[in-house]
């Protein structure tokens, strides 16, 4: 165990496996970097009596292109984003449908979704509407989208507002054959 000395070095400790700073510390350039399974802790708080990890252990973020699954469809663009923070993953983006075979009756599935939902669930998000001439959703109850849900399989249904028989999501029968949409959803990963 070193005690650093020198002009500035008031509360600084070095051994050969740590550095403890006393008052905080200021880079004045560059990044830090933290050996994959490690993170930042914050331990200290001990806030949570049911808590499973203070280890903020990841971030990232990022672009994505989106697919539809199970369909004929050409897509003009397909603009994601992706923003990843510990175990919580923020999806979000537009996705503009030039042609597709609504004959297929199929559920609406959007695919390539940059992480897989938790097998425990909680990987709900919103559909945002836009109410102009070029909607892939018709105006009708039946594709009134109320949100999405992130499956463990890197894709995305739509549910319906007005599901018909068993099957709570939109069917590409019920969509138009081109248009856009936009969409956000936070999700889980295990």
């Amino acid at each position: 165990l070193t005690k650093v000395r020198g002009a500035g070095a008031e509360g600084l400790t070095l051994s050969s496996t740590s550095l403890t700073v006393a008052n905080g510390l200021t880079l004045t350039d560059g990044d830090v970097t933290v050996a994959s399974g490690h993170g930042l802790s914050f331990a200290a708080t001990s806030d949570g009596t049911t808590m499973s990890s203070e280890l903020l252990d990841d971030y990232e973020e990022g672009t994505w292109t989106a697919v539809l699954n199970s369909v004929t469809s050409t897509l003009s663009s397909a603009n994601c984003h992706y923003v990843k923070i510990g175990r919580v993953v923020h999806i979000f983006g537009n996705i503009d449908v030039s042609s597709l075979d609504n004959s297929d009756g199929s559920s609406l599935s959007v695919g390539n979704v940059p992480f897989q939902a938790s097998s425990a669930g909680l990987s709900h998000g919103s559909i945002l509407r836009q109410y102009n001439k070029d909607e892939l959703f018709p105006s009708t109850p039946a594709t009134d989208a109320t949100g999405i849900i992130v499956s463990t399989t890197n894709s995305f249904n739509v549910n319906s507002g007005a599901k018909t028989g068993t099957n709570p999501f939109i069917t590409y029968t019920q969509l138009n054959s081109s248009g856009e949409f936009n969409f956000g959803a936070t999700f889980l990963t295990d």
